[in-house]
């Protein structure tokens, strides 16, 4: 009896032993793929697949998709357009869309930019023309145009009212450069406003007041003259008539036309933008503005105050650009006379321009700024 009973309990000490193995094993077992197959989860149920990536990923979210509804222009307003949206980008082979906000009314105008395939501007200015557009060949290339020619008629301090005078009597001006396809600047002397319209069929043409009297409307009283004059003799009907609108002085600067403003940097600049947005925005012969103005001062920054960073990297002597601040005018220019993206710009195609490689990104991102908000500083970040 007590030999069955022996036998008895080996039998279910074995087979309790045996069943807790079991169980040890399961649940070791529990998270492999042979105990949790992937046939029991079908993928139709499990993997991202069958979320589609609009509704997961924010980059399917056009641009158009996430801007505001369009908002009628007020028909009683007298529009005045301060800002620009862009809805479909430009580039050197196909066309883009921007929309024009009227600072008044908010409402929206549209606009189609033409692809950019060639540029041919004739600037009627001075030394602030000339600052502005000495490296814009060499950016309009690294931009992908494939045909530039660029024309500047200088003559130093010149005011609109000595344009005029100028071109009723047929005088030379003290320099014509011209710069075709960025192969450099070539100066001829002894020719007239009336040559240089009749010389090519431009496409863009440029006015822009002595840099004293910017912000003065009492000094455009002959600017309708000079304008009728260029429009009843430019080849191109078609040519757009731009202002330049151009930058304030240093805070340090001796210039004597600084009293205008109080000696105030800030006075000086608003006062610009006054007369721009009161003269010029109101003029249907003008198609835009070129804020240079606004694009140096948000480069200025915080930097009002400080006469080492002016003199290095803005004016050399208080009112004319040093080199840094004649590439962020190029691509200032560049950027809204063609709304083209300013992100192949990078400084490094040729060695002129160079030096300013490293604040490449900063001045494309202040330029893009400036065309979208021409009215408004945005400093530098």
């Amino acid at each position: 009896m007590k030999r069955l009973t022996s036998i008895i309990a080996f039998l279910l000490a074995t087979v309790l032993l045996f069943s807790a193995c079991q169980s040890q094993n399961s649940n070791s077992e529990g998270t492999t793929p042979e105990v949790s197959v992937p046939a029991e989860t079908t993928p139709g149920v499990t993997t991202p697949n069958e979320t589609t990536p609009a509704e997961t990923t924010p980059e399917e979210t056009t641009p158009e998709e996430t801007l505001p509804d369009p908002v009628p222009l007020e028909p009683t307003c007298e529009h005045t357009f301060t800002k620009r949206i862009v809805l479909e980008q430009v580039t050197t082979q196909t066309d883009g869309k921007i929309a024009n906000v009227c600072g008044t009314c908010g409402g929206w105008e549209e606009e189609i930019l033409p692809a950019v395939k060639s540029l041919k501007i004739l600037a009627i200015g001075n030394s602030f023309s000339d600052n502005a557009l000495q490296y814009f060949p060499i950016l309009a290339k690294e931009l992908g145009i494939e045909e530039i020619i660029v024309g500047k008629l200088y003559r130093g301090s010149c005011t609109i009212d000595r344009h005029w005078s100028d071109a009723q009597a047929g005088a030379n001006y003290e320099r014509f450069d011209l710069n075709i396809n960025g192969e450099g600047w070539v100066s001829q002397s002894q020719k007239t406003l009336i040559y240089a319209l009749k010389l090519y069929d431009w496409d863009i043409i440029t006015m822009q007041q002595v840099s004293g009297s910017s912000g003065l409307p009492s000094s455009l009283g002959n600017l309708q003259n000079l304008i009728d004059y260029v429009n009843e003799n430019k080849t191109n009907p078609d040519a757009k008539l731009y202002w330049h609108m151009t930058w304030a002085y240093s805070q340090f600067t001796t210039h004597g036309g600084f009293a205008n403003y109080d000696n105030d940097q800030m006075t000086m600049y608003n006062a610009i933008v006054d007369l721009t947005k009161n003269c010029i925005l109101s003029n249907d012969n003008f198609t835009g503005v070129i804020p240079a103005g606004t694009a140096i001062q948000s480069f200025r920054g915080n930097s009002i105050e400080n006469n080492t960073f002016e003199k290095q990297y803005v004016t050399s002597d208080g009112y004319h650009l040093q080199t840094y601040g004649r590439v962020l005018a190029a691509m200032t220019w560049l950027k809204t006379l063609t709304g083209l993206s300013m992100d192949s710009i990078t400084c490094r195609s040729n060695s002129s321009v160079s030096f300013a490689s490293a604040y490449a990104k900063m001045f494309r991102k202040i330029a893009e700024n400036a065309y979208l908000n021409p009215y408004e500083v945005i400093p530098r970040s």
